[in-house]
């Protein structure tokens, strides 16, 4: 049973007579796609890749192998867990995975804002999503600010210590 798991996108209708299917991907890192990648549905179920084309998004299961047995994984979440991600992604400077800056505390001039609750995409800019710090909520801050993860907000990352260093974003969560 894997309770890390990364969503990657979904499955789409079969194509074809040798069960192929129509791949809606959802990630950042296509690259973790290739023939022999496991990959695991929302039950935990694993298929491994026989063959994908991300320019045509399709892609082929083994032991997928009719119309009918592709057509019964359709709308199918796929998801990837933390471990093989993290082996098969490269990240370049200043890059993270979600899931390791999910919990991470929001300081500013040493000051906890709050905790990264979740992270959002509108357009082509991620936005944390903060959880405002409980001393912050009894002094009548909103319950939750948006920041978005850019130069002139986000000053350091550090994964180990598990802190955002930022500036700026008191600023947004007072006129939150």
């Amino acid at each position: 049973m894997h309770n890390n798991l990364v969503y990657l996108g979904k499955l789409g209708k079969a194509i074809g007579l040798k069960g192929e299917l129509k791949i809606y991907l959802e990630t950042d890192f296509a690259e973790q796609f290739k023939k022999n990648s496991i990959i695991f549905l929302q039950n935990n179920n694993e298929l491994c890749i026989e063959n994908i084309s991300i320019p045509k998004q399709t892609v082929k299961f083994i032991g997928i192998d009719t119309p009918e047995d592709a057509t019964k994984l359709t709308n199918k979440e796929i998801f990837s867990t933390y471990e093989d991600t993290r082996k098969n992604c490269k990240l370049e400077k200043n890059q993270y995975f979600w899931f390791d800056l999910i919990g991470l505390e929001i300081v500013e001039n040493n000051q906890t804002l709050g905790t990264i609750k979740d992270i959002a995409r509108f357009t082509n800019t991620d936005y944390f999503e903060i959880a405002t710090s409980q001393q912050l909520l009894d002094s009548g801050f909103a319950k939750s600010f948006l920041i978005p993860y850019l130069p002139n907000f986000v000053c350091n990352v550090d994964i180990e210590k598990k802190i955002v260093n930022t500036k700026g974003a008191f600023d947004i969560l007072e006129n939150s």
